[in-house]
């Protein structure tokens, strides 16, 4: 089965900025839950990644969140949460550049913006 890897913050849910484990998570981007569920339904398996997914609590946090957002517990059963970069067939990422085979230069770098800054 071919996966597709979506960063958690800023792809999934709304990024207004580290507050801490504790804090509440921020909502999701419009089209998130359904995305996925439109992702697992093409047989895609749906791996979420994320340094947040540090601890089985935390883990269990972002399923939560899932839940709380309307996204069926057997399809939450099937989504893989890490804070590891997994392997995948695309990555969704909005602090992404994609390589092209020339790299950016640092005055790209610096001004890049995630598609909520635009």
């Amino acid at each position: 089965m071919s996966s597709i890897a979506l960063d958690f913050d800023g792809v999934l849910s709304e990024y207004t900025g580290w507050k801490g484990h504790s804090a509440p998570l921020d909502p999701p981007v419009e089209g998130a839950i359904q995305a996925i569920r439109d992702y697992q339904d093409a047989e895609l398996e749906v791996v979420i990644y994320t340094s947040r997914a540090d601890s089985p609590k935390s883990i269990d946090r972002i399923k939560q969140w899932l839940w709380a957002h309307g996204l069926e517990h057997k399809r939450v059963d099937q989504v893989k949460i890490t804070n590891l970069k997994p392997l995948a067939v695309v990555y969704l990422d909005d602090r992404a550049i994609c390589f092209t085979g020339t790299f950016p230069t640092p005055e790209t770098i610096k001004a890049f913006k995630t598609w909520q800054q635009y």
